[in-house]
C-alpha cells in the first residue's frame, strides 16, 4: 500500500477568508493568470489546482498509485495567527 503523508490542501473556505480579510502573517494575491497566491512572510505558495479540488488530487493519486493520502494544511499554517483568529482560521479548515 503506498501512503503520501505530505499532501498540501487549502480548503476553499480558508482561502476565501484569508482573501477578504488579510492578516499580519497571510494575504492573497492574485497572479497574472488569475490564480491565487497565498502570501507571507519570506515566501509565497501559488494555489494549484489539487491544492483545493479533492477530485483532481485524487485523479493524480490514481495516477501515481497512491492508495491513501494524508492531507494537512499547507503553510503558513494557522500557529502564526493571533491566537483568536488561529482558532478561527483552524475550524474553518477542520470542518472543510
Amino acid at each position: 500500500m503506498k501512503i503520501d503523508v505530505h499532501t498540501h490542501h487549502y480548503p476553499l473556505a480558508y482561502l476565501d477568508e484569508i482573501e477578504k480579510h488579510p492578516s499580519a502573517a497571510c494575504r492573497i494575491v492574485r497572479g497574472a493568470d488569475g490564480r491565487r497566491q497565498v502570501h507571507y512572510a519570506g515566501d509565497f505558495n501559488v494555489v494549484a489546482d489539487g491544492h483545493v479540488d479533492l477530485a483532481v488530487r485524487l485523479a493524480e493519486m490514481e495516477r501515481t498509485g497512491v492508495d491513501v493520502g494524508l492531507i494537512s494544511l499547507t503553510t503558513p499554517g494557522v500557529h502564526v495567527e493571533a491566537p483568536a483568529r488561529g482558532v478561527q482560521l483552524a475550524r474553518l479548515v477542520n470542518d472543510a
